[in-house]
């Protein structure tokens, strides 16, 4: 099966998340957060976005906003699904129809293989691991999980 990746996406999102002057910071382990999460307030600009977040902001969501737990002094992300169409962000309560998660809004803009995803998203990947999955698939436009995640730095098992 061949896939058509959108290279001009992926590559915008890597360079959003190597731009340290951007609205959000890049952090991998999770979908969207909150940097600072004991700040007196949290703000956008305060937030990390995985890869799979900026691809997503590229192609039009809108990241949720911050909030703090009602007993604690800290902030989190409310969960992130959005509008598969639009991509505007679902809020709380609302019905959950024709929204998708926000991985998953991403990887059908980026037109990735579910498994191409996975690896490109993983939690462990760098900017440099990023970079050098993108660049095989380039080359390898079918390339599989195990082609891919044998690309990151930090593999420290036998098993992948």
């Amino acid at each position: 099966m061949t896939t058509t990746i959108n290279f001009d996406l992926l590559d915008a999102a890597i360079e959003d998340a190597a731009n340290e002057d951007g609205d959000f910071q890049h952090y991998q382990g999770e979908w969207a957060t909150v940097m600072n999460p004991q700040a007196g307030s949290a703000e956008l600009c305060e937030t990390g976005l995985c890869l799979a977040g900026f691809a997503a902001v590229r192609e039009g969501a809108t990241v949720p906003k911050p909030r703090r737990y009602s007993n604690e002094s800290f902030w989190w992300i409310p969960r992130w699904w959005v509008d598969e169409e639009t991509g505007q962000t679902v809020t709380d309560g609302e019905d959950l129809d024709g929204t998708v998660h926000v991985s998953e809004f991403a990887r059908q803009r980026l037109g990735l293989a579910e498994w191409q995803s996975k690896a490109l998203f993983s939690s462990s990947n760098t900017l440099d691991d990023l970079r050098r999955m993108r660049d095989h698939l380039r080359e390898h436009p079918n390339a599989t999980y195990t082609d891919l995640i044998a690309l990151s730095e930090d593999r420290d098992c036998d098993c992948c």
